[in-house]
């Protein structure tokens, strides 16, 4: 029996990794998928675990634990109850069971596979073991014994009307390019769960490499997380990513060796185009994740710039210690909580004292301590002097990393109100990876606090190009919709991402005042509502923001006065500057406005076009706050 087959009712396609019935398939590991070809070709006999890592994992030492992972994946991709099998039957103390039944599927029609590259000499990276064996993957021929044959190869595909070169050759070679990939979350392969942050890491520093390069458009690290684990069709999430292609695989890390074994698919025709294995020991990991880049790269049949393989090419080996601290660190910064960016700063610390040679450490330091100080979890003073100290150190190890640059560049605007350098420092760390959201999310705010609204929505609709699902982007895009005083289109924004993200408290504040500005009071109050019910937000805010909206102000005075007279007011300036604003009390706006400026409060960097001061810009103080701001 040979190629494809069926257990029961599925359709197992080995080569592309793929199960599926009516309609549907399920992508699996590689080596899930050599497991179940193994057990295939012995039904109704009992395997045990020792002969099944011997065969499966033939150049590696795995446990226990990695088997009894692809087992669950499979059965999970199968549909199989470990307690009432229909397809897998485990032993106890015995091993594995196949006790499908197991029919060899049709092959197909000659014109199915006509346009399919022919077999070639050179054997898959990651084959199916037998006794089902696979197409080999086409390799190019060596230089010193192929010219003549890709000579003639080229002639004939010039002939045919091919581009030559595609592993997914078809007649018009530019609607078939990938220029646009997804990276989804790798699979832990290691026989430890604590281990998936170090998967997690190797997905986002992919992401990161692939990201520099300025052809290709990657998705970033935040909208791909939500894909961990999913059963979604490779074609929907294509289609919510709007990406041509993806990257797959998984990490295993035994000892001191890491693999990674990676497969790129179409995600438009959710074609298997190529996969293969890459290990290293742990203190070469960045050479590893270099290599996997490049691999990429050079299967989609990118261009890359001189600057661009002198980034793919520049590594170096990298204390174990340190590295698992940082990626410790990274798997915590991700999270944006107050207590999971303290805990990201001590796992970087640690891995600078470990390493103090390690870019990559003080880059994730700097990031840790911006954030601390712009969501106003630290003060201002301490958090922005260590981001800036840990920025530096960062470009001193590594001129060409974006981080450090955008990290530099939202200092000068959030603490040292300077809006010319930050713009260039934003500029330049897109220059340098221009698939960095981050850095276009906060050119953005830039270029929004400087009153270049128009500007500021392309910057922002660049950063949710390269964030597409993701909350943080699309909520940004619909505030600076508002900032530009376009509230429909920013009641449109947030209706679109409620639909996705229907708990978002931002989102909602932003449309009830979306809704508010436009005359549709009722609609306001109702969203407002909506917040104060769930219970998460400050609910003596929202009953003042509630009365203001709905024009009660003797109400909104009363509610004001209790508030102020309680323990919040005092660490929150902001607001009190805006509800004062709101209420025509100016003097006191001013007095809170000047308190949130020595605070260096966040909130400050939109003032210039947050209609809600509008009230105040005739007064000459406000000109003198904005010259204070670095906007005058």
């Amino acid at each position: 029996m040979r190629g494809d087959f069926y257990l029961n009712d599925w359709l197992v396609q080995p080569q592309l990794n793929l199960v599926g019935r009516s309609g549907s398939s399920v992508r699996i590991e590689p080596k899930a998928m050599q497991v179940l070809g193994y057990l295939a070709g012995r039904p109704d006999e009992v395997t045990s675990k020792q002969v099944l890592k011997k065969q499966v994992w033939t150049d590696a030492y795995v446990t226990d634990d990695v088997l009894v992972r692809c087992i669950s994946e499979l059965r999970k991709a199968l549909e199989d109850d470990a307690r009432h099998p229909q397809i897998i039957q485990t032993i106890p103390r015995g091993g594995y069971r196949l006790i499908a039944k197991v029919v060899s599927a049709p092959p197909p029609a000659p014109e199915a596979v006509e346009a399919d590259p022919p077999p070639a000499i050179s054997v898959a990276a990651d084959p199916v073991l037998p006794p089902w064996p696979v197409r080999p993957a086409p390799r190019r021929f060596p230089l010193r014994t192929g010219l003549m044959v890709v000579l003639a190869a080229a002639l004939l595909a010039i002939a045919a009307g091919i581009w030559l070169g595609s592993p997914f050759a078809r007649s018009d070679a530019s609607e078939t390019r990938i220029r646009s990939l997804a990276v989804l979350p790798f699979k832990n392969f290691s026989n430890r769960a604590e281990q998936d942050y170090f998967a997690d890491a190797m997905t986002e520093a992919l992401i990161n490499d692939l990201a520099r390069i300025r052809t290709l458009q990657v998705a970033s690290r935040t909208s791909v997380m939500g894909y961990k684990d999913t059963t979604q069709p490779i074609s929907s999430i294509a289609k919510a990513l709007k990406v041509d292609a993806f990257v797959e695989g998984s990490v295993m890390l035994e000892g001191r060796r890491v693999r990674i074994t990676a497969q790129l698919i179409d995600g438009r025709t959710d074609r298997h185009l190529w996969s293969d294995t890459y290990e290293r020991e742990y203190k070469d990991i960045l050479f590893l994740q270099k290599d996997v880049a490049r691999a990429v790269a050079d299967e989609i049949q990118i261009t890359l710039t001189p600057e661009e393989e002198q980034k793919l090419a520049r590594a170096q080996p990298v204390n174990p210690e340190a590295f698992e601290a940082y990626v410790k660190g990274r798997y915590f910064w991700n999270q944006r909580s107050r207590d999971s960016l303290l805990k990201a700063a001590e796992f970087f610390e640690e891995s600078v004292k470990v390493a103090p040679d390690f870019g990559l450490a003080y880059s994730g330091l700097a990031d840790t301590y911006n954030l601390l100080a712009h969501y106003g979890f630290r003060p201002a003073d301490d958090s922005f002097g260590k981001s800036r100290a840990a920025a530096a150190k960062a470009l001193q190890l590594d001129p060409t990393a974006a981080e450090p640059h955008a990290s530099l560049a939202l200092i000068s605007m959030s603490y040292d109100r300077d809006w010319k350098a930050a713009e260039e420092g934003f500029r330049k760390a897109i220059q340098l990876n221009p698939g960095y959201p981050t850095s276009h999310h906060w050119l953005a705010l830039c270029l929004a606090g400087q009153g270049r609204t128009e500007e500021a929505i392309q910057e922002a609709e660049r950063a949710r190009e390269l964030d597409p699902v993701s909350i943080a982007p699309n909520t940004f895009l619909a505030q600076v919709f508002l900032l530009a005083r376009q509230y429909s289109r920013a009641e449109q924004k947030c209706l679109e991402t409620l639909e996705v993200h229907p708990d978002s408290d931002a989102l909602r504040l932003i449309l009830a005042e979306s809704y508010w500005r436009q005359g549709k009071v009722k609609q306001a109050v109702g969203e407002i509502d909506k917040v104060a019910k769930d219970g998460r937000q400050d609910q003596a805010q929202l009953a003042i923001t509630r009365a203001l909206i709905a024009g009660d102000r003797a109400e909104a005075r009363r509610l004001f006065s209790k508030y102020l007279s309680g323990p919040e007011a005092p660490a929150n300036p902001m607001f009190c500057a805006q509800t004062h604003a709101l209420l025509g009390e100016n003097d006191q706006a001013f007095r809170c406005l000047e308190k949130a400026r020595d605070q260096r409060d966040s909130g400050l960097l939109i003032i210039k076009v947050d209609p809600t001061f509008d009230g105040l810009k005739q007064d000459p103080r406000f000109a003198r706050l904005e010259t204070q701001l670095g906007l005058g």
